[in-house]
């Protein structure tokens, strides 16, 4: 497996494992934004991983 790859998938995880916290919880106010900041991030991120991989492995094939 890519290391590009695997990093947009750990990401990913950690993006879905902030917001399940954040609905297994109920947090308010503060608390609540301090779980989906780090998700939305996350997830960006791990998915910026995954389509320059994909862009990669493209590149590879033509």
């Amino acid at each position: 497996m890519d290391r590009i790859y695997a990093s947009g998938l750990l990401f990913v995880m950690t993006g879905m494992c902030f917001l399940m916290l954040s609905i297994a919880l109920k947090p308010e106010g503060m608390l609540l934004a301090a779980f989906l900041v780090p998700s939305l991030i996350f997830n960006i991120a791990g998915t910026a991983f995954i389509m320059k991989f994909l862009q990669k492995e493209k590149l590879k094939r033509s």
